[in-house]
């Protein structure tokens, strides 16, 4: 195992989620990071991050009808339960029978193959354009195509969807390397009153890491959530930059 998989590794890493690797993996795996000073600290960071995550979004309600929703799919699923003990044992046996045979046809139909050019030159234009990039991901998902603060995109590492309290929500992740091996980061996570409620949210600290909450006048149903490792977010942005919307 090298650093550059155990940090990926790392990214999926959840405080209190099951572990996605089989015990003896995983107990190799945390004796790799903790050998290794500054994935040690990036394990901590990251661990502190999810916790800065939850306290920052601690006062966003659940949308109002999430609860009936999920008694109507409960009450669904309990009237095909009683639906089928109905029905005979030859009856049950063919609606399997010919439901999985045309679940597996569809399936097969509709499943796309894999395209290797594809994924490389999204990769390459995300290396070579990240800022344009950046843009029509955002863009492409209806969101502000510009952030509000004037992040260096010499900084820019990855951008993609992360799920935040059950939504899937855009994030885009600036890494500074230390001279000490420790990576600062600042991840942005864009935020829309579709998802969250607004009213809670708040700048929050943990002991190592800060959430700075930005605001857009023109973009009133979308928020800028930053989690970031240094004390500031100067130096992640742009040379005679300043962050002037934080609140």
């Amino acid at each position: 195992m090298d650093r550059n998989l155990a940090i990926a590794l790392l990214a999926f890493d959840r405080p209190g989620a099951a572990s996605e690797l089989p015990p003896a993996e995983r107990a190799a795996f945390d004796a790799f990071v903790a050998a290794d000073p500054a994935l040690a600290d990036y394990a901590r960071r990251r661990a502190a991050e999810d916790a800065t995550i939850v306290l920052a979004m601690a006062a966003v309600a659940v949308p109002s009808l999430a609860k009936s929703r999920a008694l109507g799919r409960l009450l669904a699923r309990r009237s095909a339960t009683i639906w089928r003990q109905r029905l005979t044992a030859a009856g049950v046996a063919a609606t399997v029978l010919l439901a999985g045979g045309l679940s597996l046809g569809v399936t097969h139909s509709l499943r796309p193959a894999v395209d290797g050019d594809a994924a490389a030159i999204v990769n390459e234009r995300a290396i070579e354009a990240p800022e344009q990039a950046v843009r029509a991901f955002l863009a492409g998902r209806g969101l502000p195509a510009e952030l509000p603060a004037e992040l260096d995109y010499a900084r820019y590492l990855e951008h993609g969807t992360q799920e935040l309290q059950g939504r899937d929500v855009a994030v885009i992740t600036f890494v500074i390397g230390q001279p000490d091996n420790r990576l600062d980061y600042v991840k942005v996570y864009v935020v829309t009153e579709a998802q969250f409620k607004f009213d809670g949210l708040r700048a929050a600290q943990s002991s190592l890491c800060t959430t700075t909450v930005l605001t857009d006048p023109g973009t009133p149903g979308v928020r800028w959530v930053l989690v970031h490792t240094s004390p500031t977010l100067e130096p992640f942005l742009k040379p005679q930059r300043t962050v002037t919307q934080a609140r």
